[in-house]
């Protein structure tokens, strides 16, 4: 029987294996990072429940800067769609929104969380786990602008578009070689 501590080993070899599109599973590699992460966590709930905010904020804190974050490899968005469903990264979000909120002391209500949850995996579904636990970071310290005492889904989504920026800039400022490797453990290309 495992304990904790090897699972938790367990999913750091997953993280760090080469991630894929949504529904494709066209490597060996990728369908056996797949199944290690089903294993790990056998449904979406299970992965939600076990990557709340809290936890990501305590395993990724050593990735401080946006470079650091997107070379760390980590599972993102879309393999957890790919994984689960479309859904997954979306429920996830969500949770993630909630907490912020609470976080914040501020209310929230359903009908802005679920569609700035969406638009967050259209616009940022590419972010790594430790990217996104980086971005939340950020957000909570009044990095990208301040709410104003009320949950704002405007202030979420433009901090979701300069973090990709800065993100594209840092890419672009790499060599080809530091490229094709930070692109191809992001996609998988047919």
């Amino acid at each position: 029987m495992e304990t904790k501590k090897e699972q938790t080993t367990d999913i750091a070899l997953i993280m760090s294996s080469p991630s894929l599109k949504p529904g494709k599973l066209p490597s060996k590699q990728c369908k056996t990072r797949v199944n290690e992460l089903k294993t790990f966590c056998n449904s979406g709930v299970k992965f939600i429940e076990q990557f709340n905010f809290d936890f990501c904020a305590s395993r990724y804190r050593e990735f401080k800067t946006q470079k650091s974050a997107l070379l760390s490899k980590k599972i993102n968005l879309r393999e957890v769609a790919a994984t689960y469903n479309t859904k997954t990264p979306e429920a996830l979000l969500s949770l993630w929104l909630t907490n912020l909120c609470i976080y914040m002391d501020f209310s929230i209500m359903q009908v802005q969380i679920s569609p700035t949850a969406k638009y967050m995996v259209e616009e940022i579904g590419m972010l790594n786990m430790a990217e996104l636990t980086l971005l939340f970071h950020r957000i909570r310290e009044g990095f990208y602008g301040e709410f104003y005492g009320k949950f704002n889904p405007q202030i979420v989504l433009r901090a979701c578009r300069e973090y990709r920026q800065e993100r594209g800039r840092i890419i672009s400022k790499m060599n080809s070689e530091e490229q094709s490797k930070i692109l191809n453990t992001l996609y998988e290309y047919e």
